[in-house]
């Protein structure tokens, strides 16, 4: 999705096993789309990845405060790490 109100939308209208947003998004950030995701009777258990060239640990905290189940800041970033996360999230092996 280009935005966040994009990707909420396609949420809304589709079927996803697993969420992966940026924090910073237009119209509708990540934190904000999270809150979304866990406010949502349908989508509540939809796990959430946020991704984020933040690595600050308050923000961390405010992203897994929001309801993400996973942060990764892309100043750290470790591909077999965020692969098997993603996996392990999205209830494969």
């Amino acid at each position: 999705a280009a935005n966040g109100q994009e990707a909420w939308q396609k949420l809304t209208d589709g079927r996803f096993d697993l969420v992966v947003s940026d924090i910073d998004m237009p119209l509708l950030d990540g934190l904000e789309l999270t809150r979304r995701i866990r406010a949502s009777r349908t989508h509540a258990q939809l796990p959430v990845v946020l991704v984020t060239s933040h690595g600050a640990d308050n923000e961390k905290a405010e992203g897994l405060r929001a309801g993400a189940n996973a942060y990764v800041s892309k100043t750290d970033f470790d591909q077999t790490s965020f692969l098997a996360r993603v996996r392990e999230l999205a209830g494969g092996a």
